[in-house]
């Protein structure tokens, strides 16, 4: 018994697996909340974050606008906060406290002259100088990228991965 082989490829073609970086999405850009009394200043923080490093950038135009942002978000909704110290209404250091005290984690950096930051240390997680280096800014940026790039690992990590037996 002879079997036809006439519908059978004439070759075959042999393809890899697209890698990790080939299938892998780039991540958004940074949220960057800036809370700031100062409009020269909100221009300038906006321009270097969002122009520069393409990050998306919010802006609070007082202190209390910036907690109210922040506690409406889901946690680490922004990926850092940059809180003036000198405000008219409320300080940064109120901001900061204000948004701490309701367990909130986000990458918190104040901006101000030295002795206007010393109460600002025990809350906050960095902070800039006046007069402001563009170094000092692309610092706490590439702190906040590398903050969530953790806590992105970190949340991967604790997802459970379905078991075999659940799959079929």
């Amino acid at each position: 018994m002879q079997v036809s082989n006439e519908n059978a490829p004439t070759s075959v073609l042999v393809t890899s697996s697209p890698t990790a970086s080939e299938t892998s999405i780039p991540p958004p850009p940074l949220l960057i909340l800036i809370a700031n009394d100062n409009a020269v200043s909100r221009k300038l923080y906006s321009m270097m974050f969002g122009r520069k490093w393409g990050c998306e950038v919010h802006i609070a135009e007082t202190a209390q606008e910036a907690v109210d942002r922040v506690l409406r978000s889901e946690p680490h909704t922004y990926d850092l906060v940059y809180l003036s110290e000198f405000r008219p209404s409320m300080t940064g250091t109120d901001a900061a406290n204000a948004i701490r005290a309701q367990g909130r984690d986000e990458f918190l950096v104040a901006n101000g002259l030295k002795h206007e930051l010393d109460r600002f240390r025990e809350v906050v997680d960095d902070i800039v100088y006046r007069p402001v280096r563009f170094g000092d800014l692309k610092r706490v940026k590439d702190v906040a990228e590398q903050r969530r790039a953790e806590r992105l690992s970190s949340a991967q990590l604790q997802t459970p991965t379905p078991s075999l037996k659940s799959l079929l």
